[in-house]
């Protein structure tokens, strides 16, 4: 299948590259790095048949690819594109429909939704003010303390929230049930017939409290000033203190119980109680201590006018300090809690109400305490107790089994560590996920799954343009598990048909020399969160050559290939990009080998990244893949619709890249980031010779020209369409008559570089792949170019001496001295073709070709030369 695929490829590769001779004029090489060596271990000992297809022998992943049901798709995909334009729905846009009913409105973006993080941001905040209002306000109004410092701050700081804490509630969307509402009037109408009205009450009792305190400093005035603060205070009780402190609180609540452990949960809810139990005390200690100093008496007593005995003297209570008469309050409220005595008791009819109510509620209040950290502790018991019974059937077992002790030891040891790690909860664990919705649970796995298939441009593309294929994946395709510290995930020479996505923790994948052809002393890599693993398992039928094992708790996804297989039949029209893909990767990787390129693993294949898959595609798979992506872009930039009505040339740059496009001229794609790329593949080849010398391109003209331009760079050429680089780099061989030479290329490095296309208003990557070749001058049969007769010389020459050209000057003493140490006489000049585009090649020395590209009299003394050539005296040789 990969040589039918490659033999279907041939035609359009050939159009493809016609003028690749100058079309490749974008990049510059003259630096020269050292040739690397691949070291096979000696230890890998497949048999001679293995040695020889592996991993030629790998194959196509049929069931993504089935030519005889796509075939009739190729033909009319990129047609209805062309016709249809954007008539698909982003996942953007259908994530928001189902959101809200007008997603179009503007008040859509304004509105802040009830699960995000500002919303969390700004419930937060009110916990913090809400617990300075019902902790440090009650003790201010029992003993009077006067609003200054710190405490005139905070309560300015606590009116100034509340009053704009009303305005973001009507700005704050509403969750009714399965959906949010984000629309503004019926956001607007839900919180002025709730929390409206309470909400203004508190504002308006807190800011008339602070400006009485402000303005009325007289004794006439306390007792009303003290009235409006309890106004206010009791308005916080009643709504923020029950709505507000109990809605942040489970937020809280169920974000706390996600990332503990069950022992570290069971405290944390014991101490939320103690903690409970100690708040209503404190405000229960307040009003005691208020209600003796300023509340009714029946009988001319109160209980604050009692004597403390120091020993030597009688005190009165209130003479003695603050901090004593708090804690005499708080010990009174605990002692009334607990049914405890305590020598303070009531001395009139409206303290002894108030003492047998909260008898009252001390009594149901803390029975219901210590059941529930009686029900706390037994939870802990019970999860010790059966952790203890599972180790002690495991020493039980160990004993009968007559183990040795050292591995015991061990064994129990491990036991106990993964005992002691909460396992995430897997979705087939959660039994009430059976109960909901089919809708519901697949919104649910699209939120869950979405940002991860993201990350993979494919999976980008697809999604983003069919929401079928975008639901079907994340209900059929994608399975979530954990793994704990020194899980495998999967080992080596196991057979492998799903592709993994490491969503958190950290892999260590190790290739050993005896099952894979790994270097001498093995290969030890650390995988990160984000990276795919074993992605040539969904494109062929793969075998893991190395094994990857968890160094921390990890959650991993996994698309099985077959069910992916499935899903992506449901969609005519994305079908055979994807089958396109599929065959692209596979020839990646029955061709890679050294020393055209590494061995594949299960973290990478060599030349498989997106953007070289791409530009291997065939020419209507590439125009698909280029419209949607240009629809994408312009679908998640609304902004550049109004650039280009006031910048009507943005608007002609945009119809020239998309007319570009459809015609097959140029490549565009979206990264893995998200932005809008027109991407050029180069193959630049550096053939050298043992005497250092290096064969250049001098210069190249197209039909028409009158004269040679002068270029100086090494030989290259464009990747054409449905082309792998290595076919692209046998076409540059051949154009030498050195298609033999095939398996002594050496690749060495690869340059990318991104810079912004003024044609096109995008940002152009170029991708440079450098090759090297070791030759001797004879192996390069081509005709040798004469130079025109002169008496002078007969020898031929491509820089005479300069005093040749008189009227070119040397820049520089440093350029003279260079120049006149390089001797060029015996330099022999090549004259290539590939349909209408020519090349002049030649050997050249590393040090003279540095000059003449690097210098500027360099490329003026070559564009002279180039110039005495005599057309009719060139022998053209046509390939």
């Amino acid at each position: 299948q990969a040589q039918e695929a490659g033999s279907r490829a041939a035609t359009p590769a050939a159009e493809g590259r016609s003028g690749s001779l100058g079309d490749a004029q974008d990049y510059t090489v003259t630096s020269f790095p050292s040739s690397g060596e691949w070291r096979i271990s000696e230890n890998w000992c497949p048999s001679e048949k293995e040695a020889a297809e592996w991993p030629t022998s790998v194959r196509i992943r049929e069931s993504i690819v089935d030519d005889h049901r796509c075939c009739a798709v190729a033909t009319n995909t990129v047609d209805t594109w062309r016709k249809t334009g954007r008539h698909r729905i982003t996942f953007a846009a259908w994530q928001a429909a189902g959101e809200s009913d007008d997603p179009s409105s503007a008040w859509c973006r304004v509105l802040i939704h009830p699960s995000s993080f500002v919303a969390s941001a700004c419930s937060l905040c009110g916990l913090v003010v809400l617990l300075f209002d019902l902790t440090v306000i009650p003790v201010a109004l029992a003993w009077d303390m006067p609003l200054t410092g710190g405490l005139w701050l905070m309560t300015l700081i606590s009116c100034i929230f509340w009053t704009l804490d009303i305005i973001v509630s009507f700005m704050t969307g509403v969750q009714k049930g399965e959906n949010v509402e984000m629309r503004f009037c019926k956001v607007a109408g839900h919180f002025a017939c709730s929390n409206l009205v309470p909400d203004l009450l508190m504002a308006t009792c807190n800011w008339v409290s602070f400006a009485l305190e402000e303005v009325y400093n007289s004794d006439s005035t306390g007792s009303a000033l003290r009235l409006i603060r309890f106004a206010g205070v009791s308005k916080l009780l009643r709504s923020a203190g029950l709505l507000r402190f109990l809605r942040v609180f489970r937020l809280i609540e169920a974000k706390v119980e996600s990332t503990l452990s069950d022992t570290t949960l069971i405290i944390y809810k014991c101490i939320i109680i103690i903690s409970g139990v100690i708040w209503v005390n404190h405000l229960v200690g307040c009003a005691w201590f208020a209600l003796g100093k300023n509340g009714p008496s029946d009988t001319g007593m109160r209980w604050t006018q009692s004597t403390v005995n120091t020993g030597c003297c009688a005190v009165d209570f209130m003479e003695t300090s603050g901090y004593f008469q708090y804690t005499t309050a708080l010990h009174w409220s605990f002692a009334q809690f607990t049914l405890g005595a305590i020598e303070v008791s009531p001395q009139n009819g409206y303290e002894r109400v108030f003492n047998i109510i909260y008898l009252a509620v001390g009594v149901i209040f803390g029975s219901t305490l210590i059941s529930s950290l009686s029900a706390r502790m037994v939870d802990y018991q019970m999860t010790q107790k059966t952790r203890n019974d599972q180790l002690s059937r495991l020493r039980r077992f160990l004993r009968e089994s007559n183990v040795n002790q050292v591995l015991a030891i061990r064994v129990l040891h491990e036991a106990r560590r993964r005992l002691s790690v909460q396992e995430a909860v897997q979705e087939r664990d959660v039994l009430v996920l059976q109960k909901i919705s089919r809708s519901l649970l697949l919104q649910l796995r699209v939120e869950m799954f979405t940002p991860q298939l993201h990350t993979h441009p494919l999976f980008r593309l697809l999604i983003s343009c069919d929401t079928s294929i975008m639901r079907a994946i994340c209900m059929e395709v994608i399975q979530s598990s954990t793994l704990l510290d020194k899980d495998e995930l999967f080992s080596a020479e196991a057979t492998s048909d799903r592709a993994y996505y490491l969503s958190s923790g950290c892999l260590q994948y190790v290739q050993e020399p005896a099952t894979s052809p790994a270097p001498v002393d093995g290969r030890t890599v650390l995988v990160e969160p984000g990276a795919w693993l074993a992605e040539a398992s969904l494109w062929s039928h793969w075998t893991h050559v190395g094994t990857a094992k968890a160094t921390s708790p990890c959650r991993v996804l996994a698309l099985a290939a077959d069910d992916l297989g499935a899903a992506l039949r449901r969609s005519s029209d994305m079908r055979e990009v994807v089958s396109e893909y599929c065959r692209q990767f596979h020839k990646r990787i029955v061709s890679a080998r050294p020393p055209v390129a590494a061995w594949p693993d299960d973290l990478q294949v060599p030349h498989a990244s997106y953007e070289e898959l791409v530009l291997s595609m065939s020419p209507t798979v590439q125009s698909t893949v280029g419209l949607i992506s240009l629809d994408q872009w312009y679908d998640m930039h609304p902004q550049w619709g109004m650039r280009m009505h006031l910048r009507p040339s943005l608007k002609s740059k945009r119809d020239r890249l998309r007319d570009e496009v459809m015609a097959g001229t140029s490549r565009v794609i979206l990264n893995p980031e998200g932005q809008l790329e027109r991407v050029v593949s180069v193959v630049v080849l550096q053939v050298t010779t043992r005497d250092d010398k290096v064969l250049v391109e001098l210069g190249k003209m197209s039909e028409g020209d009158a004269k040679i331009k002068a270029s100086c760079r090494l030989p290259a050429c464009k990747q054409g369409h449905s082309e792998t680089l290595v076919e692209a780099l046998e076409q540059l061989l051949s154009m030498f008559g050195l298609s033999g030479k095939s398996s002594d290329v050496r690749e060495l490095q690869c340059e990318v570089e991104c810079r912004a296309s003024e044609d096109y208003g995008i940002q152009t990557k170029y991708l440079r792949r450098l090759h090297s070749l070791s030759l001797c001058e004879e192996d390069l049969t081509l005709p040798v170019v004469r130079p025109p007769h002169r008496p002078s010389t007969s020898s031929l020459s491509i820089i005479k001496p300069m005093q040749r050209f008189p009227s070119l000057r040397v820049s520089s003493r440093r350029e003279r001295r260079e120049a006149e140490r390089i001797d060029l006489e015996n330099i022999s000049a090549y004259w290539a073709s590939n349909g209408s585009k020519k090349a002049l090649f030649a050997w050249l020395p590393q040090k003279t070709f540095q000059v003449l590209s690097s210098s500027s009299s360099g490329g003026s003394d070559l564009a002279a030369w180039l110039e005495t050539l005599a057309q009719e005296e060139l022998q053209v040789l046509e390939f």
